[in-house]
């Protein structure tokens, strides 16, 4: 184990590719959010070449930093990429890490022990964001960007999410109210329910379509996936704006509210 893994709060595609056995949307790259840890560029190459020296049971895999950059992406502080290589025998892979700052989890980070493809691999235990500001960040992602996003992988996100797992939607409406408040969004009356007309835009169709056949390689209709974001989010994010307390409870199987 590392002396950093209360720095490094894993978070996004990867975590839900881990949570879900490795079902959901595939991905090799990862994301972190770093806490209480600068985000200097260098300080994170210390970091990782520190990261890499310990011993694991997994020491058949050899990790080689390739370059780091900076980069920002909907935050008012900038993040960190790090591009490595993973070597297995003659196999080389290459894939990024990125490290983030600034951003909030309600109520707080997870503990959690995530499987791994192979029996033999040593299961790494590390602490991960909530679910529910994992939805908090992809919303913000898809209602900032509307036509212009390219970030298809949100909508899969939140989707599979509220498909899969029941929420307490109090919960959901604080990390909802926090993660917008910390970006400095504001809160429009229809900014969920505009999301609706995304559907009808031929570009977003034409890139979700792509991703469907290149990451997810099989059809999901746009319109049933983005419906199914607003039932998720429309309830509480309205409670916001009423000023009122949200504690229905999300049922993942009926998709819909149960008070």
């Amino acid at each position: 184990m590392s002396n950093y893994k209360t720095n490094l709060i894993l978070k996004s595609g990867y975590f839900l590719y881990s949570i879900s056995e490795f079902t959901s949307r595939p991905t090799i790259d990862a994301d972190y959010l770093l806490r209480n840890y600068s985000n200097d560029i260098n300080t994170i190459e210390k970091l990782i070449n520190e990261v890499l020296l310990v011993k694991t049971k997994n020491d058949f895999i050899e990790l080689q930093i390739r370059n780091l950059e900076v980069i920002s992406e909907f935050k008012e502080y900038s993040g960190v990429r790090v591009n490595l290589i993973g070597i297995i025998g003659r196999t080389r892979t290459p894939f990024s890490i990125d490290f983030g700052v600034g951003d909030i989890i309600v109520h707080s980070p997870v503990e959690r022990t995530l499987p791994v493809l192979l029996p033999d691999f040593e299961q790494p235990k590390i602490f991960t964001y909530s679910l529910e500001s994992t939805i908090a960040e992809k919303i913000d992602a898809i209602i900032s960007l509307m036509e212009m996003t390219g970030r298809m992988k949100d909508f899969y996100d939140i989707f599979y999410i509220a498909t899969t797992f029941d929420f307490e939607g109090r919960k959901l409406q604080e990390a909802l109210y926090e993660t917008l408040s910390n970006r400095g969004r504001a809160y429009e009356k229809d900014s969920i329910t505009d999301i609706l007309r995304l559907t009808e835009d031929t570009e977003v169709q034409k890139r979700w379509d792509n991703f469907c056949n290149k990451i997810l390689n099989y059809k999901l209709d746009f319109i049933d996936v983005v419906n199914i974001i607003i039932d998720f989010i429309s309830p509480p994010y309205e409670s916001i704006l009423k000023e009122d307390e949200f504690f229905e409870k999300w049922d993942s199987k009926k998709r819909k509210y149960d008070k």
